[in-house]
């Protein structure tokens, strides 16, 4: 798609993924400007079955959106790999690395065939530096998000499905 206008390539991409961005939880109460920023940079990335998208306490990760998919969140305990939890389509992961710059407490694998939005973490930073209201905002979503990890990776009976029914 890289070698059509991005005129082009920015109609396509909020055709396709703008109701999926828009239903993320991370990015409830945000300006709606926000999103006609943020799909236009998003790259679709497939990921086979069982394939690592990050390991657990990677740094410097990339901010990733399920398209459709499956996806197991897992903790190391103990030498002993948990699932502390699923995602499913319309579900994000690595903003705790690409927001707060802490390593990603979680690894995240996939358990079928996904289609995956990936940002990268410059850009993701630069275009919330460009819009502070909506920085605040995903903010507080972010650290609602890396306290739930937290005391969940400090449990090993506790799972979490982070799918709303």
């Amino acid at each position: 798609m890289n070698v059509l206008p991005k005129a082009i390539r920015s109609g396509i991409a909020h055709y396709l993924f703008l109701p999926i961005v828009q239903n993320v939880i991370l990015f409830r109460g945000v300006y709606r400007d926000l999103f006609s920023q943020l799909v236009p940079e998003m790259e679709a990335e497939y990921y086979p079955s069982k394939e690592d998208v990050i390991l657990q306490n990677e740094s410097e990760t990339d901010f990733y959106i399920i398209v459709s998919g499956a996806l197991d969140l897992l903790v190391d305990i103990n030498g002993r790999e948990q699932i502390i939890g699923k995602a499913v389509a319309r579900e994000s992961f690595g903003e705790i690395s690409v927001l707060l710059g802490r390593p990603q407490p979680y690894a995240v694998t996939t358990t079928e065939i996904s289609q995956i939005l990936c940002l990268s973490r410059k850009t993701f930073q630069n275009i919330l530096r460009n819009n502070q209201e909506d920085e605040q905002i995903i903010m507080g979503s972010a650290l609602t998000t890396t306290y739930i990890m937290k005391v969940l990776a400090n449990s090993e009976t506790n799972r979490l499905n982070f799918s709303e029914k």
